[in-house]
């Protein structure tokens, strides 16, 4: 079973989207003898019994949330094949309806819409950043170099990005890429380096090529999947609860529990903003 334990910026949500493999440390040898022409043949199997999978895997969720520094409040699901296996809340007001701000896992649902516009044709992975969002703009480049004998090729263009930077580089944070007019972090494609701005980028692109807004997307990703309880919502958390009842506001990662100050905006949704509940995004995976 891969077992995957992700948990949330603000609720402690915690998801486990698949069972079918156990770690090593959960693996055991069964061994069975069975007759075959009067000789004893072992026959050996490397998974233990599911519900001996399923008791040590519940007890490692349990045991993880009772050793947490913090109270833990949230929601758990662990699924086997698509079926539920364990079902667990949490916290003040943690239901199973309960829905959560999905922190940097909401990437993979913009990652998902960006591949998605990849399989219709409307984007090249391996094209630029600076096209997608401004054009090719050569003749306006000519016209500057012209215009300024002594600019360099390598001079900062003030309202364009790194001209190297590719949709690829991007999608596994190796762009290095920062704000716009800025020198780029580092040589685009050379290394690895986390970037919430790239997914926030990425969202600008699909809005470009598919002439919507990234909530109008998100709208109809959901409703096509029949992902009912993810959704794209902006504001405090406050003001977003009064319109999703069923939103948990979320706390503080500090030494003083206090609710979160959260505030969503629309740079923050395709790279860390969007809010589902565990079973939608277990769906969802």
């Amino acid at each position: 079973m891969r077992l995957s334990v992700i948990g949330s910026l603000l609720s402690g949500l915690l998801l486990l989207p698949s069972a079918n493999s156990v770690g090593e440390s959960l693996e055991a040898a069964i061994v069975s003898e069975s007759v075959q022409g009067g000789q004893s043949v072992k026959l050996e199997s490397q998974t233990a019994s599911s519900e001996s999978k399923f008791g040590e895997i519940k007890s490692l969720i349990q045991a993880a949330i009772m050793d947490s520094p913090q109270p833990f409040s949230g929601s758990v699901i662990l699924l086997e094949e698509g079926k539920p296996l364990l079902e667990l809340q949490k916290g003040e007001g943690i239901n199973q309806d309960s829905r959560f701000v999905m922190a940097s896992l909401s990437k993979q649902i913009t990652a998902t819409l960006v591949l998605q516009a990849l399989d219709a044709g409307k984007l090249d992975l391996n094209q630029t950043l600076n096209h997608y969002l401004f054009g090719d703009l050569e003749a306006e480049s000519k016209a500057l170099k012209a215009t300024d004998a002594g600019a360099n090729a390598g001079d900062l263009n003030p309202n364009r990005y790194d001209e190297r930077i590719t949709l690829h580089q991007l999608l596994n944070h190796t762009s290095g890429v920062a704000s716009i007019g800025q020198a780029n972090r580092f040589e685009p494609g050379s290394q690895f380096e986390y970037s919430n701005l790239g997914y926030s980028l990425l969202g600008q692109v699909l809005e470009k090529v598919n002439h919507q807004s990234f909530t109008e997307q998100l709208a109809q990703f959901a409703a096509r999947y029949q992902l009912n309880g993810l959704s794209a919502e902006q504001g405090s958390l406050e003001a977003i609860h009064a319109k999703v009842p069923s939103l948990a506001e979320g706390l503080q990662e500090s030494e003083v529990i206090a609710p979160s100050e959260l505030v969503i905006d629309e740079a923050l949704l395709p790279a860390g903003g969007l809010i589902a509940s565990t079973a939608t995004y277990a769906t969802f995976q």
